[in-house]
């Protein structure tokens, strides 16, 4: 498992990940630090696949 910031690394860098999957510079910056929103995974699955494969797990929150 590893931080978000390094899978996005990983997978290029924020401009990279902006580019192939259709989000803003900016969004893929904030989710280094806010996390990625539920809504973004649950709705680009081939993002999440990638975000997997490059070792980030999403952490599960208390209820």
């Amino acid at each position: 498992m590893c931080t978000l910031r390094s899978a996005i690394a990983s997978m290029g860098g924020p401009s990279k990940v902006a580019r192939d999957y259709g989000f803003s510079v900016q969004q893929v910056c904030n989710w280094a630090v806010r996390g990625v929103p539920a809504r973004v995974i649950l709705d680009n699955e081939s993002f999440a696949q990638a975000l997997y494969q490059a070792g980030y797990e999403r952490k599960k929150q208390a209820a």
